[in-house]
């Protein structure tokens, strides 16, 4: 009994001694840059509707979370989704970060996103805009790769009535 008290004692007392920060790390400008590059990289992909050079540009672990649909994962999965979006879509997509913050071999960015999409059977384009939260991990390399990626749209916007407030 005695030695399980001294155990506790001792394990409260290291941790007293230790400093856990929730505050992210200072964030590299060079790092963000690199994050800023890999995401031209993505959205050029996206918008010339190339499926390979998206999904040369996936992480094997990427999970992608859409609003209202489970997730889609694994690399298979993965592929299969971004050639069928691309097959049936014209996409013209940008993204706005709001914060990008690195720590260590990870990094998030959150941000707003704006997506024209076009089906190109035929049929009127689609406005889309909503957020995102991006989940980054650095490769051995030092590459970044989009590991998770989470969306939200807003709703359509209702079109102006006369004497609506501008």
């Amino acid at each position: 009994m005695a030695r399980l008290y001294l155990a506790l004692v001792a394990i409260c007392v290291l941790s007293a001694c230790t400093r856990v920060s929730h505050e992210p790390s200072e964030t590299s400008g060079a790092d963000v840059d690199a994050i800023v590059k890999y995401n031209g990289q993505m959205l050029k992909a996206l918008n010339d509707g190339d499926a390979e050079a998206l999904n040369a540009l996936m992480a094997d672990d990427y999970v992608i979370f859409l609003q209202g649909r489970p997730p889609v994962q694994g690399v298979d999965a993965i592929r299969a989704s971004n050639r069928s979006f691309l097959e049936r879509f014209h996409d013209v997509e940008t993204w706005t970060p709001n914060e990008t913050v690195v720590s260590g071999d990870l990094a998030y960015q959150r941000g707003e996103f704006q997506l024209q999409l076009t089906p190109k059977s035929g049929g009127e384009t689609r406005n889309v805009a909503g957020s995102y939260l991006h989940v980054y991990r650095r490769k051995s390399d030092g590459a970044w790769r989009l590991t998770r990626a989470m969306t939200t749209t807003l709703p359509p916007a209702a079109p102006a009535k006369p004497g609506d407030p501008q």
